[in-house]
Parts: C-alpha cells; structure tokens; sequence
C-alpha cells in the first residue's frame, strides 16, 4: 500500500481533435488514412486485451502460469477482480523505468542481505541491480502485490481465497531480503572471474545463448524467463541432468576436459527413489516432465539438485538443501535410493562423529585444532566421486574411485634417532598438502597425525603419520612397502605377499571398516572399538590379525614363521593365561596390561637392559601388552612377561623364555 496514491490530484485532460493527434504540426489526414489508423488501432486492442477472450495474444506461457496474477490465473495468488494480466509488470505510459514499461512499485531504499560463501571467486557483491531489482518487487514480500503505477489504488489480491497484500511467507515465492541462501546476483561475471575460477567457470563469451547477462551481469533472469513457464521454475531452458547449471559451472567430473572424462556419478548414475521414507527431491518433481525429460526422477536427471538448492537453501554457505551437511548425503544414501545404506553404518556403536558438528567445514580451510570435525566430504568429493572401491593388497594404496577428487597430505619421513632404554623415538614427518590425494593414506593422515592437532593430539588419537614410518623397527606396510621375509605366502593370506619376494602395501580401511562384510565398504562405522572390521574373540583382536595372518600359523603354531612357539599353550587365544591373544606380544599399549593397539601401527622402541644383556628393539610389533622385557643373552632372545593384570591371577611365564 502506499500513500502518496491518495494525495495525487487529478486534472482533466486536455482534449485534442484526431488531426491533431495524429497529424504532425496539425496537418490534416485523409479519410482513408484515417480509416487505416483507426483499423490499426483496433488490431493494437485485440492483440494485447488481458483478459480470456485474449488469451492467445499473450506471449507464450505467461497465461497458464502463476505468473498470471490476474482473476483468470492458474496459481494459488492471484487478484480479486483484475482482468488484466500484464498490468501487475507493465504500462504503456508513465513506466519508470521506462525499460521493460515498469508498472510496480519498487523496493527503493531497501537493504538486502546478501550471499557470501568462502569459495566464491565474484568480487564484492553489490545490491541488487537491473532487472533483479525489479523481480525482488514482488518476490521480497516487503511490497504490496497489487501495487502498481497506473493505479490510484492497489488491486485487491487473495491467496486461495484468503485477502493478502504481499506474497505470503509459507509461499517460496517470498524470499524475503534475505538472500544470503539464494544464488548470487547481480554480480559481473567477466573474464577475470573466469580466470579467477580456473576452469570451474566458462568463458563468459561462450555462453549459450538463452543465459543472458545484463552489463556484464547475473542477475535473476539470467536464470528465469518470467514469461515462459516451459520449463519449469519460470527458467530459460531444460535444467535435466543440470544443463542449464553446466551452461556456468563447468566443474571438474561434470564437463569433459583432456584427461578428466564427466563420470561423476551423481551425474551418470540412474538410480531413483523407491519410495520409501522421506521424498529425497520434493523441489525437483518438474525436471521429470516434458520438455525436460520423460520418466521418473533419477539422480542423474536431478544434476546439482541432489545436493544443491538455488533458493532458499537449508545451508546457506555453498547452497547445500540442508543446513546439516550430512543430511544432504543420508537422504539418499540410506538405501531408498543409493543401493547401500550407509545412514545405518553411522548408528553403530563406534563411528567418524559426522553427526557432532554442523557448520565447521569449510573446504578452502584447514584442519585445525580449534576446528576439529569430520564430515562427509572430507573423505568424499561429491562433485568428483565414481563407482569403486578397492582391492586389498593389488591396488598399491591407490584411492579407490569413490574417494576420487579429495585433498590430503603426503608424509616425508627422516630416519629416527636411537632411543634410548626403555623409550619410544619417532620422527615427525613434515607434510605437503596434495590437492587430490592419489593414496587412501593422505585423506586419512590429513586428520590422524600432527598435521591437523600439532604438538596436541585429541585424546582418542595418536599421530599414526609417525608410526608409519618405513625407518621404524616395525610398522605395518601402509605409506611403504614391509620388508619382512617371513610375511610370505606360508605365513600371509592371499593375495598378500604371495610372490617371490613380493611384499604389497595395504590400506587403512583394510583394516578399519564395517564390522558387516556385506556393508559398504570404508571406515563409516562398526560395532568393534577402533572401527575396526573384526576383532575378538572376547578381548582380543585375533580374527582381525587372521585377516591377513594365516590362522594355521600363529594360533595353530604350523611352521612358516620365524618364531617357532605360536602353538604354545600359553601364546593361544581363549587360554587362562592369554586373554589377549596376539596383543598380548604384538603391537599393544606400552601401559602394561591394558591391552590397546597403541603401537600396532608401527613402533621404535628399545627395550631396557637386563642382567648385563643388551635391550631388544620392538622388530615383528614385540612391544607392549604382557610383555615386561626383551634381550639378548648368549646368542638367543629372551622374553620375560606377565598377565597378572588381567585380573584373574594368571601369569605368562613363571622365568623368562628364550628362542632363537
């Protein structure tokens, strides 16, 4: 409403003779010019009458849509008794301005809230200019709808029947001055941010043609046509499979580049919602229409609106659908459209904690302390990820196709120094960011070492970037190769080792994973402590070792390894004496009898000395657990050990034990 209408006076107008008006400096028409003007005039009225018997005049679309706000319109709003459909944007005379003949009032003065986002290369957004300006008119719901320049009184508008006055707020038509979770507009989109992109962006001066930009700029109908409701959403052309979204955004995986194919496969893939549960894509019914596409709706089909959403999204920062950043991957990988479901993985008893934060990440940060989290896509690339996961032992540590397009960090390591008795010495490795990790082991370690806490390890963790070292005593073959001859095809399952010489790397989701063998693979979540994919028999972690360690070797005590007394009574699982199993030697907490994995992954100890003999260095993981000393004595090792911590009075030795 406004009121200035009230107080516009009126005057009579002056009242002219047809010569005049149509007769330059008053020279006199014909009669048959005359008859042709008057005739010509006519046709003027027919072709542009607003109301029904018009209709067909009307340019394409804008009849049937809701952008027909008149008594006749289709959509929910729309006016009392107007007739006329293009008076609610358009007059022929007193426009302002006068380009397109703008009939609304506009929302002069007002300050809207603009979008920002830290991976945004625009410079500086500015208020809305242009055309986007005279959009916001009606769609910031701060301006009577039916407020127009050619009338002295706003026209009476109604939703469903119900009187309103502006675009009401449960309507998504109404975006409110709020737009930071709106697309960007109004901003200069020119070749220096195409440059500023790399590549991410084309080249302003290829556009296609139906995305127009106005000085240079983006504004609302770079996007929309609000004539044209062909393609849903009022947009310019066909948005399947997010061809109006690639026609700008030229991502990576998205749009075919030398040596980078578009298969992403939240690009290619043709899976759809079965139906249960929660709608995955309630904005997104109309790409499953024609023109756009025939059939149901697939992940394929909906492109950037899987995860994105251009107005009114729950995530402002990146326009993500959901405000939870995880939430816009459950929907649809919980089964009811992704195959696996991989919601259920992070309900089990030990998880990556996706769910503890919300707003934390930011992908050109860094991982720090102060913003310690774990998300989806800090394993994953969305825009990048592809079908496959890896193989144990074959795949050399390469990153498996799922976690393709995903930053991390590469380890140097120096040699440590000798520790001394009775101490652990490990190096520090230095890390170089790499910006798409080609080895599982640099998405992990970006997180799992002092790259990401410093000299301040999180008390669940420990900086197994250190403990991976290949100049360790010992350490499990994640960053390098093993070089322990007795890891052979007698000692190691296939397909680990089983060539001459041959000794392969692994992974650290070989190890950490699913409890479920039939579960999505990857460290999501598992009911054994550590995420691990086995552990047990009750304290133990054997039934993971003989994952990969051949049962019939280091429980059963067949011949193969170095150490001729696995089979012992007292060295088995599921003994009074040895309720730990292979910890109980191996790789278990320099704490006395608790039973972690604190140097599994790999370990630089020295054992003191003893009696006179020379300490042992932790070699084959000999560190930990019951073990309480290592040495040399007349050519032979020696162990001494003892499990009465365990808490039934049991021991490992009544003396100390030696072997070659």
């Amino acid at each position: 409403m406004r009121d200035n209408k009230a107080a516009r006076k009126t005057k009579e107008p002056r009242r002219l003779s047809f010569a005049h008006k149509f007769s330059p400096r008053g020279v006199t028409i014909s009669k048959i010019s005359r008859i042709a003007i008057v005739s010509a005039l006519i046709v003027f009225a027919v072709v542009y009458r607003s109301d029904e018997a018009g209709a067909r005049y009307l340019p394409k679309g804008i009849y049937n849509s809701k952008h027909n706000l008149s008594v006749s319109g289709p959509g929910p709003i729309k006016a009392v008794s107007e007739t006329r459909v293009c008076i609610f944007c358009h007059t022929t005379h007193g426009a302002k301005p006068a380009a397109p003949l703008w009939n609304h009032d506009l929302p002069d003065g007002a300050s809207y809230k603009l979008y920002g986002s830290s991976t945004m290369k625009s410079r500086k957004l500015q208020q809305p200019t242009g055309p986007s300006r005279l959009c916001l008119s009606c769609h910031d719901g701060s301006i009577a709808l039916g407020a127009v320049g050619s009338r002295a009184a706003d026209i009476k508008m109604a939703d469903r029947g119900a009187r309103i006055t502006t675009i009401p707020s449960d309507h998504a038509s109404n975006m409110t001055t709020d737009l930071s979770d709106d697309h960007p507009i109004s901003f200069t989109y020119d070749k220096g941010l195409y440059a500023a992109a790399k590549d991410q962006l084309a080249n302003p001066a290829t556009l296609r043609n139906e995305v127009r930009l106005f000085n240079n700029r983006v504004e609302c109908t770079s996007c929309h046509e609000s004539h044209d409701n062909t393609f849903g959403k009022f947009l310019v052309m066909n948005n399947a499979s997010a061809e109006l979204c690639l026609t700008c955004h030229t991502l990576d995986y998205w749009v075919d580049k030398p040596g980078i194919a578009a298969d992403s496969i939240h690009k290619t893939s043709k899976k759809s919602w079965n139906g249960f549960d929660e709608d995955p894509w309630p904005r997104t019914s109309y790409l499953a229409k024609l023109p756009n596409t025939r059939g149901r709706l697939t992940v394929g089909v909906n492109g950037c609106a899987n995860c994105h959403a251009t107005h009114s999204a729950g995530g402002a920062e990146r326009l993500l659908v959901h405000e939870k950043e995880e939430d816009n991957c459950l929907q649809c990988h919980n089964g009811n459209v992704g195959s696996k479901d991989i919601e259920a993985e992070f309900q089990k008893d030990y998880i990556h904690p996706i769910y503890d934060t919300t707003g934390d990440h930011d992908p050109v940060g860094d991982i720090t302390e102060t913003s310690r989290h774990v998300e989806c896509v800090d394993c994953h690339n969305h825009h990048a990820a592809q079908v496959g996961s890896h193989e144990m032992a074959k795949d050399g540590n390469e990153v498996s196709m799922n976690l393709l397009g995903v930053w991390g960090v590469e380890p140097d390591y120096s040699r440590p120094a000798s520790p001394a008795q009775g101490t652990q010495s490990l190096d520090k490795p230095r890390y170089s960011v790499v910006s798409s990790a080609e080895k599982e082991y640099q998405i992990c370690l970006k997180c799992h070492s002092s790259y990401a806490f410093g000299a301040s390890p999180p008390d669940d963790g420990s900086d197994q970037g250190q403990a991976f070292n290949n100049h360790n005593y010992s350490y499990h073959p994640v960053v390098e190769p093993g070089g322990n001859e007795y890891c052979n095809s007698k000692t190691m399952e296939p397909p680990w080792n089983q060539g001459s010489g041959e000794h392969n790397t692994m992974y650290c989701s070989d190890c950490h994973g699913s409890d479920d063998p039939k579960a999505p693979k990857g460290p999501h979540g598992s009911n054994n402590i550590h995420l691990l994919t086995a552990a047990g028999p009750g304290d133990s972690y054997d039934n993971l070792c003989i994952t990969c360690h051949k049962a019939d070797v280091y429980i059963d005590g067949r011949k193969g390894s170095r150490f001729k007394a696995h089979g012992r009574r007292e060295h088995q699982y599921d003994r009074r004496d040895n309720p730990l199993g292979c910890m109980a030697c191996h790789g278990g907490s320099l704490d006395a009898n608790s039973g972690e994995p604190g140097s599994i992954h790999g370990s630089n100890y020295r054992w003191p000395d003893y009696d006179g003999n020379p300490g042992m260095t932790s070699d084959n993981m000999l560190v930990g657990g019951y073990i309480t000393g290592l040495y040399r004595e007349g050519g032979r090792n020696t162990c001494m050990a003892d499990s009465s911590g365990a808490g039934d009075g049991s021991h490992c030795h009544t003396e100390p034990k030696s072997w070659p």
